[in-house]
């Protein structure tokens, strides 16, 4: 009996050895093909270069092996905050066991001494928990993190009961006026109702719970006389308006208690893939076009007739794809169809220079990110004005609008990133050094949901974590 465990097990760990080298080999295939490294022999031995973009084919050459990654230094503000928040500088002992001990005594700690904990057990591994007749595109934790919501190309949306870390289907919505597929979802904040979109002039409200059983139409009433389709959708802090970003360039203000649209303005130059409420006041937001320009916007001075936003980030060479804020008023994140992730800092917008820069290196690019490869990096050229505090490369976007965030607070103190992947990972950056960290992978295309939970590595109660006392 010992030894068909023992087989077990050995069968098991080379099953995941197999996997987790087939995740690599399909990531560093990847990062060739798409000109992000390149392989330099020398003698026995083979290195991976990361390739400069700021180079051209000829400057490429000339280099060959003295190619070097640019430092980068990140703002020492938000080093001190991430610090302090992730408590990166605490000393843990190796083993969880005192930890634990500690908290059974009732001692009690800080928010950083739990986030540093908790960040030992990123997560590392995948497991199927259901299987659709159709892509799915959207997948979204509610904000406690007790629900799950997944929506896909079979029009049916469909929320799981999480709390006891299992997905229980308790209900499912089938979708109308669908073109194509369900875009994007949202839940409210006071957790009562979802909303979603799709190629259709109106968005659509549902409750959550069947004893208030609502599926009500929000007519944006589009003005232009195109097709129109909300690409991302975003509910108010207060549940009390919605945010939407459409094609053609065009954001939306819809207020849930006048029930009608009360704002529309051409935003972008092209279409809207992104939108994002700074903090938990939703007087500012941001905005992401293909036009490969991040925007912020006041809600309070924002009017129809004169819609000029506040400052506008420009370093990107493509279209944006998704937009994640710290909520904390002052750093956001952007996912570019470029290949990066940019980090801005709101006190340091992009002068006209970086802006146009953006606006005529979008406009040359010729691929469609839907079903074509991502023209190779070297041919591409690095914005000399680019404002961004860090740059974060090293995962592809492609099939879809690939999504980004920021880790959880309680948990790891917004110490890393995380993003989609489509090569079918998942890939965690830490923030202060754009490394990675880790990529657990799977086998389809990554979009992501806005939740980084806790996978252990060792074997330990992820109960006993959560209740770690704090100060």
């Amino acid at each position: 009996m010992g030894n068909q465990q023992s087989n077990n097990q050995q069968s098991d760990d080379s099953d995941g050895s197999e996997e987790q080298s087939d995740n690599v080999n399909r990531m560093i295939q990847y990062l060739i093909a798409s000109g992000q490294v390149r392989l330099i022999r020398s003698g026995d031995n083979v290195q991976f270069i990361r390739t400069d973009e700021s180079k051209s084919d000829e400057e490429e050459e000339e280099a060959n092996h003295d190619t070097e990654i640019n430092d980068q230094k990140i703002d020492m503000d938000l080093e001190q905050r991430i610090n302090l928040a992730s408590g990166q500088t605490l000393t843990l002992p190796n083993s969880i066991s005192p930890i634990l001990r500690k908290t059974q005594q009732g001692i009690r700690t800080t928010p950083g001494f739990k986030a540093r904990v908790l960040s030992r057990y990123l997560p590392n591994k995948h497991t199927s928990i259901a299987r659709f007749g159709g892509r799915a595109f959207c997948g979204q934790y509610s904000s406690t993190g007790e629900i799950f919501m997944s929506a896909c190309q079979d029009c049916v949306i469909r929320l799981y009961d999480v709390t006891d870390g299992k997905f229980n289907l308790f209900k499912s919505i089938g979708a109308r006026d669908v073109g194509w597929s369900i875009i994007d979802t949202d839940f409210s904040p006071d957790q009562r109702h979802v909303i979603y979109s799709s190629w259709c002039e109106c968005l659509h409200l549902c409750s959550i719970r069947k004893e208030n059983d609502l599926h009500l139409e929000l007519d944006m009433r589009p003005t232009f006389g195109q097709n129109f389709c909300a690409f991302s959708i975003k509910f108010s802090q207060d549940s009390s308006e919605i945010l939407a970003g459409s094609n053609c360039g065009y954001l939306y203000i819809f207020d849930m208690n006048s029930h009608r649209r009360t704002l529309e303005i051409q935003s972008h130059e092209d279409d809207v893939n992104a939108v994002k409420f700074a903090d938990s006041s939703s007087q500012i937001f941001f905005s992401g076009g293909d036009d490969a320009i991040v925007k912020v916007w006041d809600r309070r001075t924002l009017n129809e007739s004169n819609p000029c936003p506040v400052g506008a980030f420009g370093g990107h060479t493509d279209g944006i794809t998704y937009i994640d804020s710290k909520n904390d008023g002052r750093y956001l994140i952007s996912n570019s169809k470029d290949q990066t992730i940019k980090l801005w800092d709101m006190r340091r917008f992009s002068g006209n220079a970086g802006v146009q820069e953006s606006r005529r290196a979008a406009s040359r690019q010729g691929w469609d990110y839907r079903w074509q490869t991502a023209p190779r990096r070297r041919r591409k050229r690095k914005n000399k004005n680019d404002a961004s505090i860090m740059t974060y490369q090293g995962h592809g976007v492609a099939n879809t609008l690939i999504r980004s965030f920021f880790s959880p607070m309680f948990s790891t103190g917004q110490a890393y990133i995380y993003t989609g992947c489509c090569t079918g990972s998942v890939i965690i950056y830490d923030v202060l050094t754009a490394v990675f960290v880790m990529f657990p992978g799977t086998r389809s295309i990554i979009k992501l949901s806005p939740h980084l939970g806790i996978a252990p590595l060792e074997a330990v109660s992820t109960a006993a974590l959560k209740a770690i006392p704090i100060l």
